[in-house]
């Protein structure tokens, strides 16, 4: 693996071993220096009408921070359309001191990139809209904003849930037509669909109450950082299993449709 197919992945915090791409052992920081290989990442051209791969423009240059850090920034550009384009920032760290090493182990420690009218996200097929939201909780995340990524996770749980109640035709008001709570709603919802991941429904809801009150309470910073990784797992559980519970339905409608019985 070289350090381009890592800048084509979404970011991940493992750390993943890739070829050495430094030929320069004597490099001083500011410096830059020319490395082999293209980024290539999928998004929604508006001049295409569709999802497509763009390529980075020319060659590639890394500058040099330290024994660990490299910064890169590139332009992502769509081959048939090349007005339609993806400005986009990376900084890079090694495992060890070894960045310029044979074979450093290195992952995205932040990345930056601006979307411009006629491109926009891939809408990764398992998260739907919400992918955007998740995205921005990840990086939020991983700028060390706890508080921040707890909103956009709070954002996709409540909309999740509201669209379960809805199709199952469980009421999201009160009579006086303000909104019902949260923990109410989840769980009325919960009952009738199971909707949550086992672990978070098992014990009475223990684990559950606690992360909904470190997503709706607006926690600090430092709390919002220790439980992001768990606070995640609970909204990407609740969004799978009302996807696979969507696309059952859909195989079930189609077996009766077709004489079928399941």
């Amino acid at each position: 693996m070289r350090l381009h197919n890592i800048l084509s992945e979404p970011p991940s915090l493992e750390f993943k071993e890739i070829n050495g791409f430094s030929s320069n052992r004597k490099i001083k920081i500011g410096k830059r220096e020319k490395i082999t290989g293209r980024i290539v990442m999928r998004f929604s051209c508006k001049e295409c009408e569709g999802v497509v791969s763009f390529f980075s423009m020319g060659d590639l240059y890394y500058t040099y921070l330290s024994e660990n850090l490299i910064s890169l920034d590139c332009i992502l550009l769509c081959d048939d359309h090349p007005g339609s384009f993806v400005p986009i920032w990376f900084l890079v760290q090694s495992e060890k001191n070894d960045i310029r090493g044979t074979k450093p182990s290195v992952r995205i420690l932040k990345s930056s990139r601006k979307l411009l009218d006629n491109v926009a996200l891939n809408n990764d097929e398992r998260y739907g809209v919400f992918t955007e939201l998740l995205e921005k909780a990840e990086h939020s995340y991983r700028d060390d904003l706890g508080a921040g990524s707890m909103v956009y996770l709070r954002i996709v749980l409540e909309q999740t849930t509201q669209q379960a109640a809805i199709a199952v035709n469980i009421g999201t008001h009160k009579s006086n037509g303000k909104p019902r709570a949260f923990s109410e709603l989840i769980k009325e919802v919960d009952a009738q669909c199971k909707i949550l991941p086992q672990e978070f429904s098992a014990d009475g809801y223990r684990l559950f109450e606690e992360l909904s009150e470190a997503i709706h309470g607006g926690c600090s910073e430092s709390v919002g950082l220790r439980k992001y990784e768990h606070c995640r797992r609970l909204v990407l559980g609740v969004i799978d299993n009302i996807r696979t519970k969507r696309e059952m339905k859909i195989a079930r409608d189609a077996l009766w449709s077709s004489g079928g019985a399941v």
